[in-house]
C-alpha cells in the first residue's frame, strides 16, 4: 500500500492566491486595486485603515459567531480583502509618513479590569472584528492589542452662566445643574493619553500611560459629534473668556508592524521587560 502525504496550505498563501499573484512581502494584491480609487485614499494609512476596519466591523455586526478558521478562509469577503490590501501596503512601507502604530476606537468602552482579560472581555461586534483582524495580523507579521484612551480638549468659552451654577469639574451626568452644557468656542489644544495597554491575552504591555499624537488615532476627529464624558468649567473674569476642558473616554485596538517593533513598543510606553514576558507567554500558550 502506497501512502500519500497531504500538506496543508498556509492561510496567507490561500489569501494571496485569492487576491492576486505574488508574495506577501512583495507584490501581492498588486492587481486588486482596480476597485479602489487612489484619489480617495491618497495613500493615507489612517484613512485606508479606518475604512477597512469599519467595513470589517460592519460585517462583524451581522455575525453572531465567528472563529479564526472561518475568518482566514473567507477569501471572498470584501471586508477581509480590503484589510489585507491595507496591511500588505503597510508591510511594504508604501504609506508615508511612517507611524509606529495606529489606534482604532472600539464601539464599546472597557474598564481597566476588563482589559486584564484581553480579547476575552470584548463584546460584539468588537470581539468579532478583533477575531478577523487577529488572524490576518498574525499571518502578515503585525501585533495587535488593546488600551484605554483619554482625550482632553482644552480651550476657551464665551459662555456666561448664572451665579447659582457650579464651578470646576463635573461629570456630564450632572450637567443638569447648568442651564446648558458650555460650548468650547476656541480650541487651544488636545492631549491623547493611552493607558491600560495590554496584549490580546491581557498581559500588561506598558508600564505607564503615554501621550500620543492625534494622527495615530482613527477615525480622525472622533469626538466631533459626541458630548464630552466629563468637563471642567472655569467662568470668565471681566472681559477675559472662561476656560473649558472636555474629556472623552474610549477603548481602542492598537496595531503595529513587527518590523518596527522597537519603535512601536517605545511609543506605547512599553516596559523594558515586556519582551521577556512576551517570549515566556508564547512558550506556554
Amino acid at each position: 500500500m502506497t501512502s500519500t502525504t497531504q500538506t496543508s496550505t498556509p492561510a496567507t498563501t490561500v489569501l494571496a492566491a485569492s487576491y492576486g499573484e505574488g508574495s506577501l512581502d512583495g507584490s501581492v494584491l498588486s492587481d486588486t486595486t482596480s476597485d479602489t480609487d487612489e484619489s480617495e485614499t491618497g495613500d493615507n494609512l489612517p484613512y485606508d485603515l479606518h475604512h477597512a476596519l469599519s467595513e470589517l466591523q460592519a460585517a462583524s455586526s451581522s455575525t453572531t459567531q465567528l472563529d479564526s478558521k472561518r475568518s482566514l478562509n473567507a477569501v471572498h469577503d470584501d471586508a477581509a480583502k480590503g484589510l489585507l490590501h491595507v496591511l500588505s501596503k503597510w508591510k511594504r512601507r508604501e504609506y508615508t509618513p511612517e507611524v509606529p502604530f495606529m489606534a482604532h476606537i472600539l464601539q464599546h468602552q472597557y474598564t481597566s479590569s476588563n482589559l486584564t482579560s484581553g480579547a476575552a472581555a470584548l463584546k460584539a461586534p468588537d470581539a468579532q472584528c478583533i477575531a478577523h483582524l487577529r488572524s490576518l495580523a498574525n499571518e502578515l507579521g503585525f501585533t495587535v492589542g488593546l488600551a484605554n484612551l483619554e482625550t482632553r480638549v482644552h480651550g476657551t468659552t464665551d459662555y456666561r452662566g448664572s451665579r447659582d451654577e457650579p464651578k470646576g469639574r463635573y461629570g456630564v451626568g450632572s450637567y443638569g445643574l447648568f442651564e446648558e452644557l458650555p460650548e468650547m468656542d476656541d480650541v487651544e489644544g488636545t492631549d491623547n493619553e493611552l493607558s491600560d495597554v495590554v496584549s490580546l491575552d491581557g498581559r500588561s504591555f506598558a508600564g505607564k500611560a503615554t501621550i500620543i499624537p492625534k494622527e495615530w488615532i482613527i477615525p480622525s476627529n472622533p469626538f466631533k459629534k459626541d458630548s464630552p464624558d466629563d468637563f471642567d468649567y472655569q467662568p470668565s473674569v471681566g472681559e477675559s473668556p472662561g476656560s473649558l476642558q472636555h474629556w472623552y473616554y474610549r477603548s481602542v485596538m492598537w496595531i503595529f508592524d513587527e518590523q518596527n517593533k522597537d519603535q512601536a513598543m517605545a511609543a506605547l510606553g512599553s516596559r523594558p521587560s515586556w519582551g521577556i514576558i512576551e517570549f515566556a507567554g508564547r512558550l506556554f500558550t
